[in-house]
């Protein structure tokens, strides 16, 4: 849905909760920072949750494609790997209280279609993070043992990167942010020295 009065909204929508929360932010609240009508926004959009859904379904979809372009423009598997687990980290700090809130939020009353978002963004990380792997043993980087367990690598990598849970109270803008990149920045090289066979660890 690419439409002027449409993004508006959805633009409108992300600064007030972003702000405020989903729950303190209702319709009349998006209609006056988007400056247009009611029947305008129903227009376009069945519910505060149908425009919530559209956030995180614009967000996702405009990530996953900007990480599958640059990973097809890496040119090894190192450099797919990196990709791969850096983006996530930009992703967290410029769009952190949009996902916070999905991820901890328990009084949704339409779980059920953010559960669908979690699904998604589930599908898209093993899809790629596989293909990252096939490309790897299509060239023959990967060493063997690794190379004949990349299903049970990219579980191990989605529990180990996807389902850690931040500190609450954690400060995205500040030193605990620094921590997470000199974390994940360790992290992928961590990975890259141990699945690369053949490596010169000097």
């Amino acid at each position: 849905m690419s439409n002027v009065k449409s993004d508006a909204i959805l633009e409108a929508a992300t600064k007030l909760i972003v702000k405020y929360g989903y729950q303190k932010t209702s319709i009349d609240d998006i209609c006056r920072e988007a400056k247009i009508g009611k029947g305008t926004v129903y227009h376009y959009f069945e519910s505060k949750e149908d425009i919530f859904v559209a956030i995180l379904k614009k967000i996702s979809f405009d990530v996953w494609d900007d990480m599958r372009k640059k990973i097809d423009n890496a040119n090894s598997f190192e450099e797919k790997l990196k990709t791969f687990l850096t983006i996530p980290v930009d992703l967290l700090k410029s769009q952190s209280q949009l996902f916070m809130q999905v991820l901890s939020n328990d009084s949704f009353t339409f779980l059920d279609r953010i559960n669908e978002f979690k699904e998604n963004t589930q599908k898209n990380f093993f899809e790629i993070l596989t293909s990252i792997f096939q490309y790897g043993i299509d060239h023959d980087v990967l060493r063997d043992e690794f190379a004949i367990n990349t299903t049970k690598i990219v579980n191990l990598l989605y529990r180990l990167v996807v389902t850690a849970k931040l500190e609450d109270q954690i400060d995205l803008n500040g030193d605990s942010f620094n921590e997470i990149v000199e974390e994940r920045q360790l992290l992928v090289e961590i990975l890259i020295k141990g699945f690369i066979k053949n490596k010169d660890m000097s």
